[in-house]
């Protein structure tokens, strides 16, 4: 019954998906089958009929053109040349010699009609008399089998975990992203208390982006960029926890490289939305949300994506029209709580490396102050990272059933990174005028007791470490103590993934520590 249920929900997802949609889940199809996926398609005016190039099982390059829906003889007409420039014309990829033969492939979520395949057929036919490679096809209900043979093993079996599942892929596009459900279904799918083989945690892996693909869908068919880019940045940062607790990056990469694909994409769609939006209070960005959050969001996802960029070795990764954006909307954005300062750092960083030192370091500046006076002089203080944008939002405008009553007046989860980030760029100056107020805010850090729990939503074992900085500080010792950094406190995907840190905290800022900003500061001033 529950494979049923399954096959049902697949079936749906597949007459409802566009060919960007399935394109990486069905690239996960590939690799289980022994492919090297070489090149996923930004479907431009140059692919020539090929939305994916990939190294088959022998070794043998082979290129796919997905589409979707039912292919009737009208519209194979309007697509035929499509499929002869997948065939006919040669890959031109750097992976692959040029002039090399290649397999073509053309997938569809729906079926040829009967002239269609005797067509393909008499094709085929002709080719193989002509010594030429023919056109291999796949159609829906083979794409419905390769997905349920990859998902079935991983599928929930409680009620209550299947409601999660089905609560999540009917939820609507067009509102945030539950990261802790999301994060709990994953967690659902995947367990890290489980023990796995390699070859069992390569199909963890898999069936988990297929899953993700399934929830975030419809986030995908809303055009909501900033909850299918945070969604696969929680995907991402699971299958780190998988890879990091299993030692197991190789086994996990072209899971992780899909992944990572899709994170990027949807970053890149979210800025493509953002500089061609005229007014960021019209249009689909944010839909319904109060415009300071969305602002100062979108200007810490901008920020951080051109930084993704550039720590990831992009040449071009400086983009003039977002310097232009953010000189345009900086009066707008908002410390609404510590869950922005990820975003403040994100607009600092950037502004710092496109060369206007003077503006990142008053960002810095009124950044520190604001958290100061939040914490010492506002009646509530400034609510602490733990608490979604979402329910700030509707706690500042009394529309909770129950109000946040906790107290953040005097603590703080974020100070000390900005002080050990001040400290780095000797801002003696601004500490020292702060440095009275600060000595009486206790901050607090999460540290968890395995640095795979850096990259969960929910961290069940760690321990947080609170204290009050001296109320006398030696300026030499805070600088010394700021330049250090303790590699053994940084997860091997930090390392491995620098550019993908910055996006982690974005999405997870209670898992903002010093040694990640110090870690994240070194890299990105050396990029």
């Amino acid at each position: 019954m529950k494979n049923g249920m399954l096959e049902k929900v697949i079936e749906n997802w597949l007459t409802n998906t566009d060919e960007r949609t399935y394109q990486v889940p069905f690239c996960q199809l590939l690799t289980l089958k022994g492919y090297k996926v070489v090149h996923i398609s930004t479907h431009g005016p140059f692919e020539q009929g090929k939305d994916i190039i990939a190294i088959g099982p022998e070794g043998n390059p082979c290129v796919f053109q997905l589409k979707i829906g039912d292919i009737p003889l009208d519209r194979w007409r309007q697509i035929r040349s499509e499929v002869d420039e997948l065939l006919d014309i040669p890959i031109n990829h750097p992976s692959i010699p040029k002039s090399t033969p290649h397999e073509s492939h053309f997938v569809t979520t729906g079926t040829f009609s009967d002239p269609v395949r005797r067509e393909i057929d008499d094709r085929n036919e002709q080719r193989k008399r002509d010594n030429k490679p023919v056109l291999h096809t796949t159609v829906k209900g083979e794409l419905l089998q390769d997905f349920l043979g990859v998902t079935t093993e991983f599928l929930p079996q409680e009620i209550k975990e299947l409601q999660l599942f089905l609560n999540l892929y009917t939820r609507d596009g067009t509102c945030p992203l539950p990261k802790k459900d999301f994060s709990d279904f994953l967690s659902v799918i995947s367990p890290l208390s489980k023990e796995y083989s390699k070859q069992a945690l390569v199909r963890a892996g898999a069936s988990s982006l297929v899953f993700s693909a399934y929830v975030l869908s419809p986030y995908e068919r809303a055009k909501n960029h900033w909850a299918l880019g945070e969604g696969w940045i929680v995907y991402t940062a699971y299958l780190m926890a998988l890879a990091e607790k299993n030692n197991a990056y190789q086994e996990l990469l072209p899971s992780l490289d899909l992944a990572i694909s899709s994170v990027e994409r949807s970053l890149a769609d979210l800025q493509v939305e953002a500089l061609e939006s005229p007014d960021l209070l019209q249009g689909s960005i944010f839909d319904g949300m109060f415009y300071p959050y969305s602002t100062t969001i979108l200007c810490g996802y901008l920020s951080a994506y051109r930084l993704y960029l550039l720590l990831k070795g992009t040449r071009d990764w400086r983009e003039d029209r977002i310097t232009g954006f953010l000189e345009k909307y900086k009066g707008d954005i908002r410390l609404f709580g510590e869950i922005a300062l990820p975003h403040f750092l994100s607009i600092f960083w950037y502004t710092l490396k496109t060369g206007e030192e003077e503006k990142a370091h008053a960002i810095l500046n009124s950044v520190i102050k604001g958290l100061v006076y939040s914490n010492r002089k506002q009646k509530t203080g400034l609510i602490s990272p733990y608490y979604e944008v979402e329910t700030i939002v509707r706690h500042n405008l009394g529309l909770l059933n129950e109000l946040i009553t906790e107290s953040f007046v005097d603590k703080t989860f974020s100070l000390g990174s900005l002080i050990a980030l001040a400290a780095r760029y000797g801002r003696k100056e601004l500490l020292a005028s702060q440095w009275r107020q600060i000595s009486h805010i206790e901050t607090s850090e999460f540290s968890p007791n395995s640095l795979w729990e850096t990259f969960l939503y929910r961290a069940e074992h760690g321990r947080i470490e609170s204290r009050f900085p001296n109320q006398t500080q030696s300026w030499e010792e805070l600088v010394e103590e700021a330049k250090q950094i303790n590699a053994g406190e940084v997860p091997v995907g930090f390392s491995k993934y620098p550019q993908f840190a910055l996006l982690l905290l974005l999405v997870f800022p209670h898992r903002m520590r010093q040694v990640y900003i110090k870690f994240l500061d070194a890299a990105i001033t050396s990029a």
